[in-house]
């Protein structure tokens, strides 16, 4: 059984006593981690379904959603694949292109400023400049 953490702090012990509630847990449950070796917040556990004889498969199955403490987690079939973090990434990808989008056909936020043409800072700031011979010059605007 592979369970998704939505909480990576979620204490692994309240994990197993809920599953020992609902199915024998044979082996500890391990970190699920992708190619570079980093975990992808799910758990892979081997557990042996406790009989139902009221259920209609005769087996009793966990709920495919629960929550432990404060935390939720999800039930995964082994049967479903990696292919989440593709859809996820595409998803980001699609997100980011569209707000490029936006961007590019919004003209930039008026600054409120009736000095325009003059850049950010409204014509910057006077610079007074010095002559050679010691005396002042007409101050100067910096662009």
């Amino acid at each position: 059984m592979t369970v998704h953490v939505y909480n990576p702090h979620v204490n692994i012990q309240d994990l197993i006593t809920f599953l020992r509630r609902h199915c024998t847990v044979t082996i500890e449950p391990s970190r699920n981690l992708d190619s570079d070796g980093i975990w992808d917040g799910k758990w892979t556990v081997m557990v042996k379904l406790k009989e139902d004889p009221a259920a209609p498969d005769g087996i009793h199955h966990p709920s495919s959603s629960f929550s432990v403490g404060a935390t939720q987690e999800e039930e995964q079939p082994e049967n479903e694949g990696p292919d989440d973090k593709l859809d996820q990434v595409t998803k980001v990808l699609q997100e980011m292109r569209a707000l490029a989008s936006v961007m590019e056909a919004s003209p930039p936020p008026s600054l409120g400023n009736s000095r325009a043409g003059r850049g950010l800072h409204g014509g910057g700031r006077a610079k007074p400049t010095r002559q050679p011979g010691g005396g002042r010059a007409q101050d100067q605007r910096e662009v």
